[in-house]
């Protein structure tokens, strides 16, 4: 492949890219830099389907839900800043919220249907899901099942 360089003054030229080119335009290793941050980070997913006697109120469990988000937020995040996504989904029924995270001093929330439910929950599913560019190694399954339960 060729390509055109302006070197800052009156001419440009073109040249084919190998290993030893000077241009400086490409990575001479052929690692490409996003393929490789991405294959540092890390992504999670995991989902339950649990139930509760006695029966739990709606927005109980929507706030111990969102403790569990905060907490691998404050082991992932730099400066208070997720540099990923940590997201949730609580379905209680036809009724559910939505969780998402990307800095720790706020849990965005958004409600479907007529949440929080007005009578305590006895079944609920949750799904949670992590993808974060830095791989701390404080963040794997078993800390999910510690702090949602086991699957």
């Amino acid at each position: 492949m060729s390509h055109m360089h302006d070197h800052g003054h009156d001419h440009a030229h073109s040249h084919g890219h190998g290993p030893d080119c000077p241009c400086g335009c490409h990575n001479p290793g052929g690692a490409d830099p996003a393929r490789q941050l991405l294959e540092g980070a890390l992504v999670l997913s995991r989902s339950w389907s649990r139930t509760s006697s006695p029966a739990i109120p709606a927005a109980e469990l929507a706030d111990r839900v969102a403790g569990g988000l905060r907490h691998i937020a404050a082991l992932l995040a730099e400066n208070g800043v997720v540099f990923g996504h940590i997201k949730a989904l609580l379905r209680c029924g036809t009724d559910s919220v939505t969780f998402s995270i990307t800095r720790l001093d706020n849990v965005d929330r958004i409600t479907v249907g007529g949440w929080p439910p007005p009578q305590p929950v006895e079944a609920w599913e949750l799904t949670v899901n992590v993808l974060s560019l830095v791989d701390n190694g404080t963040v794997d399954y078993a800390l999910l099942e510690e702090l949602f339960g086991p699957r």
